[in-house]
């Protein structure tokens, strides 16, 4: 009897637990890729107030592309280094003035 008691407790410890996990929300971040001929702007928005714009030069030259492989780099290894992992993307239909894509990333809450 004493043992299914401890087994009712624990089981009941652990459902408590997950419970509680559930309820806590994970962080997001969106990331808005806006491709031009010439240059990128990716918009990061962190929450409501929380957002910034950085922008750099792209092209089809060594150089230019190499510019905007450093920007791309840099601005997702910070993501990447504040815990967020990519969760999803989305990709609009490209149009004369550009591409454009969403990424999604998610920080998993803390237990």
């Amino acid at each position: 009897m004493k043992k299914l008691f401890w087994l009712g407790a624990c089981l009941l410890a652990l459902w408590g637990r997950s419970v509680k996990a559930q309820v806590t929300n994970p962080e997001i971040a969106v990331v808005r890729v806006y491709e031009y001929e010439t240059w990128v702007e990716l918009v990061i928005v962190r929450g409501p107030d929380q957002s910034e714009i950085l922008k750099f030069d792209s092209g089809t030259t060594e150089k230019n592309l190499t510019k905007s492989g450093k920007g791309y780099y840099s601005a997702l290894f910070k993501l990447y280094q504040e815990g967020y992992s990519l969760q999803s993307t989305f990709t609009a239909t490209p149009t004369a003035a550009g591409s454009f894509t969403t990424l999604l990333f998610v920080k998993a809450p803390k237990p």
